[in-house]
């Protein structure tokens, strides 16, 4: 305001200046005697003074507005847009595990296979999950599923994409991995999910086993087909008695079965 308050005067003593100046010029030009000079400068003194201040006060009052509106539209619009990132944030993660759900997934996957030439998708399905939330309720059953998350962020890397596809599967997606290091961090997830001690209630134990089935994602093959692929394993996994992990390769049936009896070896 003060600021404000300096320039108004500084336009005001700028025009009574001019208007001075330029009506003494005039006034001698025309020869003008000493009463008229008097009469002219007082006018030519007044008026300025009169007219410019509430202009000026008029115009950098309208400023300050327009300035103030304009930041208020700044603050509205920045506010507009963390909202609209937490919106898009919000509608990409699942809201209880905080991964991505199947929708971001997908799509994030899509755009990481552009980029690696090879790679596996990891279906992962809690067995008998339906048992947990009749015996002990939702709230023990939502305790599972973040239980196996904990694990499930503790085995992958940051280049993979881990979502939860809906109720009690997941999927996860590597790259840049062979296929025996793939198989290797299928079995320690497995194997992690087994030997974790859930309590659904307290001084009861409920042991929690996942089945997973892998297959490839080659870069030609269209996403839903390595999903089926990988549902094909995951079925596999199941009919063999859960807590298995089957990598079934489209390309070598025979190579897939021996995968799945790997498997129930190590776990007898």
């Amino acid at each position: 305001m003060t600021t404000m308050y300096r320039q108004v005067l500084t336009i005001a003593l700028a025009a009574l200046a001019a208007s001075v100046t330029c009506t003494f010029l005039l006034m001698r030009l025309n020869g003008a005697n000493d009463e008229a000079m008097t009469m002219a400068l007082s006018i030519a003194t007044i008026v300025p003074l009169v007219v410019s201040i509430p202009s000026a006060l008029f115009l950098f009052r309208q400023r300050e507005k327009a300035d103030q509106l304009h930041r208020d539209l700044l603050a509205a619009h920045e506010e507009l847009r963390s909202l609209h990132e937490q919106a898009v944030h919000r509608a990409s993660i699942d809201q209880m595990t905080g991964l991505l759900n199947r929708e971001s997934f997908l799509t994030k996957t899509k755009y990481r296979r552009r980029k690696a030439d090879a790679g596996f998708l990891m279906m992962i399905d809690v067995d008998c999950f339906k048992q947990i939330n009749d015996r002990y309720g939702h709230q023990a059953g939502d305790g599972a599923l973040l239980a196996i998350v904990s694990i499930l962020n503790r085995h992958i890397r940051r280049s993979d994409i881990l979502g939860r596809l809906g109720g009690e599967e997941f999927a996860l997606f590597v790259s840049d991995l062979a296929p025996e290091k793939a198989w290797e961090m299928a079995e320690d997830i497995r194997q992690s999910v087994e030997r974790l001690p859930f309590q659904p209630h307290e001084g009861v134990i409920h042991p929690i086993t996942v089945s997973i089935g892998i297959a490839p994602a080659p870069v030609r093959e269209r996403m839903h087909a390595i999903m089926n692929h990988a549902d094909q394993s995951l079925y596999a996994a199941k009919r063999s008695g859960r807590n298995r992990v089957a990598y079934r390769n489209p390309e070598n049936r025979e190579k897939a079965e021996m995968k799945i009896q790997h498997s129930l070896s190590r776990v007898s």
